[in-house]
């Protein structure tokens, strides 16, 4: 049964030896071969009497027994849970190793014969786990996985689900995954989702993951973009909106508006505007995980108020259009409109590219023109460019622009 002399343990401890010092794991062999425990000289602690294969002898019945001192006990304990250990092994180790971090059968094959050691991979194994285990009683990280169960098969919105962590040793945290992880063992599911995973470890470094299914599926509440964007006085439209759990509640502001339903189990209301109607309908959505929208219907009776400039809006602009000697662009959204003013430099033809025909004009990009905002209706934001952008207004027009002038306006009721 020979193994390995001052070698190193995978996880960083020394492997006992065969000899002075190796009294532990040997004396644990011995009594599982003999059926009657070792007596190391000198180590009167293990001299406690028994029945075995050859009568009376030190005793070897069980892992507890009030015939064993403290330290057998230790020792046939870890033992044991090391033997179990292995037993759970898989052969190969886990290709994602992300969330399951165990070392398989098959590594410690390998690692015998990269050593050249005369004992059997499980002895080696056995062996390493035992020294780790008596030192930090724990079992090594990769000889186990961390366990969580629970019931996550048909999961609802932002509810609390209870785990248990059967394996785990010391405290458990939360790898990843989505929702949130209350110590020491709840899990907040998140408002939206359809299946995922949840990877944890515990303290000792050990990993393990559970899979959830919502039931059923949960997506974004949104305001449908197929929505009209006007209703007249005196007339009604159907709005809707899209995911979100059941059943939403429904609410409207605005001079003229009402709602057809203040609760709906579908994801469709009607919007009535009285004779009187003028402005914007505001639109607030709640569904039944707390998750909240609003969208806006225009009436036709009201008009375009400016205001300071908000930098709200985002995306592709609705509109390009030139009045001499600016280019424009425009985007509504809702009861809200934005305009931006462009200025630039260059110029076009057929086969221009902004790479090899017109590099940053500097310094026009820095004139001190109107400031830049990151996430406004620019043409420039759409590229993803600083605030200075080569953009292509038509196959023959390449130009450098900078936004110059920015307008900002929400539709009200007339006064």
């Amino acid at each position: 049964m020979a193994c390995v002399i001052n070698q190193q343990a995978p996880w960083g401890d020394v492997l006992f030896l065969e000899g002075p010092g190796d009294e532990v794991y040997f004396g644990e062999v011995y009594r599982q071969a003999l059926q009657e425990s070792w007596r190391p000289a000198g180590s009167e602690s293990w001299d406690r009497v028994g029945f075995s294969r050859r009568q009376r002898h030190t005793t070897q019945r069980g892992i507890t027994s009030p015939n064993l001192t403290a330290d057998q006990e230790f020792v046939r304990l870890w033992f044991s849970r090391c033997a179990g250990a292995w037993r759970d092994l898989p052969w190969e180790s886990p290709v994602d190793a992300s969330c399951d971090n165990r070392w398989g059968k098959k590594y410690w094959w390998q690692l015998k014969v990269s050593l050249g050691v005369m004992c059997s991979y499980y002895d080696l194994f056995m062996r390493s786990c035992l020294s780790y285990a008596l030192s930090k009683q724990c079992l090594p990280p990769h000889a186990y996985f961390l366990l969580p169960s629970g019931d996550l098969t048909a999961v609802k919105c932002h509810t609390l689900y209870d785990l248990v962590f059967a394996t785990r040793c010391g405290g458990v945290s939360f790898v990843s995954g989505e929702g949130e992880f209350l110590p020491p063992s709840q899990w907040r599911s998140p408002d939206i989702g359809s299946t995922g995973r949840l990877c944890f470890s515990d303290s000792n470094g050990s990993l393990g993951f559970i899979d959830f299914t919502f039931d059923p599926p949960l997506s974004m509440l949104e305001w449908d973009p197929a929505n009209v964007e006007t209703v007249a006085p005196d007339s009604w439209v159907g709005v809707s909106i899209l995911g979100g759990a059941s059943p939403f509640t429904w609410s409207v502001s605005g001079s003229g508006f009402s709602l057809d339903a203040a609760e709906t189990v579908g994801r469709g209301n009607v919007l009535a505007a009285t004779a009187g109607a003028c402005g914007s309908a505001e639109i607030t959505i709640t569904d039944d995980c707390g998750s909240v929208i609003i969208g806006y219907v225009r009436c036709t009776a009201g008009s375009w108020v400016e205001k300071d400039p908000a930098c709200i809006l985002s995306g592709v602009p609705d509109t390009y259009w030139y009045s001499a000697p600016y280019h424009y662009a425009d985007k509504i959204v809702g009861n809200i409109k934005e305009q931006i003013r462009l200025e630039g430099a260059g110029g076009g033809g057929p086969g221009t590219t902004c790479e090899t025909d017109y590099p940053p004009p500097d310094p026009f990009c820095n004139n001190g023109g109107f400031e830049y905002c990151g996430n406004s209706i620019s043409p420039i934001a759409q590229l993803g460019g600083p605030p200075c952008s080569c953009i292509v207004i038509s196959p023959t027009e390449i130009w450098w622009y900078w936004i110059a002038q920015m307008w900002h306006w929400e539709w009200e009721c007339e006064t």
